[in-house]
C-alpha cells in the first residue's frame, strides 16, 4: 500500500518551553547510585520526528524536542498526550547528517507542567547510540562498562601515580586549593587562574596537560577560543549544583568531560586519570618507546646514536621554546620528523609533524605550540633501543 504524508499541523513546543521543561526534569532526576538504571545520554535535538501510521496508509509526523537517548529508547517532550503502546517510528539525524528511521512504541507519557508532556519510546531493537549522541569522557567510560557487561567497581587510584601539570580556572580560591590537594595526591602539579583572562595569559607562557574549568563566568568562551586555535588540551568542566542542563553548552563549546557539583573526590580523580591517559604521547604514558629496528644487530649502534642525539635535540627544543625562538624550534622539529621513522621511531615523526603544524599557524597560537613541543620532548625522553 502506498503511503501518503499527512498534512495535519502538529503543535511545536517553543524553545523557551523546551528549555524550562528540560531544566525542570533534570532538577527532578536523581543521577548516581549503585542501583541506577542504564545510562541515558542527554539528547536535546530539535530534529526528532515521531511518525504514526494512520488508516488508509496515511502518516502523521510529529516534531518533538529530544531529552535523552539510550540503546533501547528515547525520551522526548511535546505539547500533546500520546497513547501508550502505540506503534511508531522515530526519525533521527545521525552525527553524519543522514536521517535514520527506528521502529518502536510509546511506553510512557506523563504531564510535566502546563501543556508539556514527557514521552518515553522504547525501540523494537537496540541501537548504537554513539551514531546519534555526542558523549563526554565520563559518559564514554560508563557506556563502555555497560556494553562490555562489566560490573566491576572502579579500583582505587594509587597515590602519586601520574605526572604532568593542570591549570585550575576558578574564581573561588577555596575550590582551587581543594582541587590542588586532590591533584597533588595523584602526583600532578597545579597552576591557578582566578579568571579566564589569567588563564589565557598563563597559556601564552606555558602549556598545561589538562585544564579544569569552573563553568561560571566566561569559561566556555575560553574553551571556544582554544578549540578555534586547534588546541587539543583536554578540558574538564565543573558545573554548579543542579546545572545538568548546561552539559550541552559545554560539549558544544569543546569541553572533554563534564561533572556537576557536589563532586566526590573519587569521581574527580577517575575523570582526571582518564583525561590524562587519553593522549598516547602525553606525560602519563611513560612506557619506553622502542625502535622497530632494535632486533637488527647491524642497525642497533645507529639507533643508539639517534636516541642520544634525539635527547640532545629535546634539550635544545625546550630552550628554544622557553625564549620563543620559533624558527629554531621549527628546524628541530623538521629534523626529527624527517629522521624519526627511518630509525624505527614513528612516534617521533608523528609528534614532530603535529608540533610543526602548531608552529606554522598564522597567527601563531602559543598555547598550542607549547603543548605540542612538550609532547615532542616527552616522547624523546621515552626513546629506548
Amino acid at each position: 500500500m502506498r503511503r501518503t504524508l499527512a498534512a495535519t499541523p502538529q503543535p511545536r513546543i517553543s524553545p523557551e518551553e523546551a528549555k524550562a521543561a528540560l531544566e525542570r526534569l533534570e532538577r527532578g532526576s536523581k543521577p548516581g547510585g549503585k542501583n541506577k538504571r542504564k545510562m541515558r545520554i542527554p539528547f536535546d535535538s530539535r530534529q526528532v520526528q515521531i511518525v504514526f501510521e494512520e488508516a488508509g496508509g496515511r502518516e502523521t509526523r510529529v516534531l518533538v524536542q529530544g531529552r535523552n537517548i539510550s540503546a533501547r529508547g528515547i525520551a522526548v517532550i511535546h505539547t500533546q498526550f500520546m497513547h501508550l503502546g502505540r506503534a511508531c517510528r522515530v526519525e533521527l539525524v545521525n552525527r553524519h547528517g543522514s536521517p535514520e528511521s527506528i521502529p518502536g512504541r510509546i511506553q510512557r507519557c506523563r504531564l510535566v507542567s502546563g501543556r508539556v508532556h514527557e514521552i518515553a519510546i522504547v525501540f523494537d531493537s537496540p541501537i548504537d547510540v554513539t551514531r546519534f549522541a555526542v558523549m563526554t569522557a565520563s559518559e564514554q567510560r560508563q557506556f563502555r562498562r555497560e556494553t562490555s557487561g562489566s560490573q566491576e567497581e572502579s579500583k582505587p587510584i594509587p597515590e602519586r601515580s601520574l605526572a604532568g601539570s593542570v591549570l585550575l580556572v576558578d574564581e573561588s580560591e577555596s575550590n582551587r586549593q581543594l582541587h590542588e590537594l586532590w591533584l597533588a595526591r595523584l602526583g600532578l602539579s597545579a597552576h591557578h587562574a582566578a579568571s579566564t583572562a589569567a588563564a589565557e595569559s598563563f597559556l601564552l607562557r606555558q602549556a598545561a596537560d589538562l585544564i579544569i574549568l569552573d563553568l561560571q563566568g566566561a569559561g566556555l568562551e575560553l574553551v571556544r577560543k582554544l578549540r578555534a586555535a586547534k588546541v587539543s588540551t583536554p578540558v574538564l568542566c565543573l558545573a554548579g549544583e543542579g546545572e545538568h542542563h548546561r552539559r550541552g553548552d559545554a560539549v558544544t563549546a569543546g569541553c572533554t568531560d563534564f561533572l556537576v557539583r557536589p563532586i566526590d573526590r573519587e569521581v574527580f580523580e577517575e575523570s582526571v586519570v582518564a583525561l590524562m591517559a587519553s593522549d598516547p604521547f602525553g606525560p602519563m604514558n611513560r612506557e619506553p618507546i622502542r625502535s622497530r629496528l632494535a632486533e637488527q644487530p647491524d642497525t642497533l649502534p645507529l639507533v643508539q646514536k639517534f636516541v642520544d642525539q634525539a635527547r640532545t635535540l629535546g634539550d635544545m627544543l625546550r630552550t628554544a621554546i622557553s625564549i620563543d625562538d620559533i624558527k629554531t624550534a621549527g628546524k628541530i622539529c623538521q629534523r626529527l620528523m624527517s629522521s624519526g621513522a627511518g630509525y624505527g621511531f614513528s612516534a617521533v615523526s608523528e609528534v614532530s609533524r603535529q608540533a610543526l603544524a602548531a608552529l606554522s599557524l598564522d597567527p601563531p597560537c602559543a598555547a598550542r605550540a607549547r603543548r605540542e613541543i612538550e609532547r615532542v620532548i616527552g616522547v624523546l625522553n621515552r626513546l629506548s633501543c
